[in-house]
């Protein structure tokens, strides 16, 4: 998509963004990812283009994979929620009739579809402000290149049981709507940075957007490192 020579450029300048991922996974003293891989701290790279009060949101780590690019961002925040092995049923009992109380239930998933929503807005954000850093700052900067490359986003979130406890509580609440899981919400909410087409036919915007789980992501470190 880009005819540029990335590698070349992110050899003679990135050199001092170089972290683990263990590092760059950090939030609130919380590494979602443990690993000692390096990748390219894209935090710090933006930060290095811009004047701290203009600043845009972005991806937390940057990976140059051959003729692909990858902007990482690791979200926490989607696992903090009833599991079967946390769920307390008296919890959400109506004192007076002893059955599960559906008004309790619905607020709760109102609740947490907000912060999820929430999440997800975040997310959406930080994949378009990180292109436009992309496009404008840093790809202009590279050598040209007859081969084209491509631009990826992955998305790393704590959440690995996508059934969870949902579906469950539902059914006792005596609802049947909530059926997104949080790869279901991430993967809608950006399926439309893929595949775009200006008016020239030139493409922006990535190639691919995928979501994962932590151990999906440690599996693809794992092919990186070796």
């Amino acid at each position: 998509m880009f005819p540029i020579d990335i590698n070349m450029f992110a050899e003679e300048n990135w050199s001092i963004y170089k972290k683990p991922v263990t590092e760059i996974s950090k939030s609130k003293d919380t590494s979602l990812v443990e690993s000692d891989v390096e990748l390219y701290c894209f935090d710090d790279i933006c930060g290095s283009l811009y004047e701290e009060d203009k600043k845009p949101t972005s991806a937390d780590a940057l990976i140059i994979n051959g003729k692909i690019i990858e902007l990482v961002e690791f979200k926490s925040g989607f696992k903090d929620k009833i599991t079967k092995e946390n769920f307390d049923i008296e919890r959400g009992k109506c004192p007076r009739t002893g059955e599960v109380c559906g008004d309790y239930w619905k607020l709760f998933f109102d609740k947490r579809k907000k912060e999820v929503d929430e999440l997800v807005s975040n997310i959406r954000i930080k994949a378009v402000e990180s292109f436009i850093t992309l496009e404008k700052n840093i790809f202009p900067c590279c050598h040209p290149s007859e081969a084209s490359i491509s631009l990826r986003f992955l998305v790393v979130i704590d959440e690995d049981n996508v059934d969870g406890m949902e579906d469950t509580l539902a059914g006792l609440a005596g609802f049947t709507e909530i059926k997104d899981n949080p790869y279901s919400s991430i993967r809608k909410s950006l399926k439309r940075f893929t595949h775009c087409q200006d008016k020239n036919g030139l493409q922006y915007f990535y190639d691919d957007i995928e979501v994962l789980s932590v151990a999906d992501f440690k599996n693809y470190l794992r092919l990186l490192k070796n």
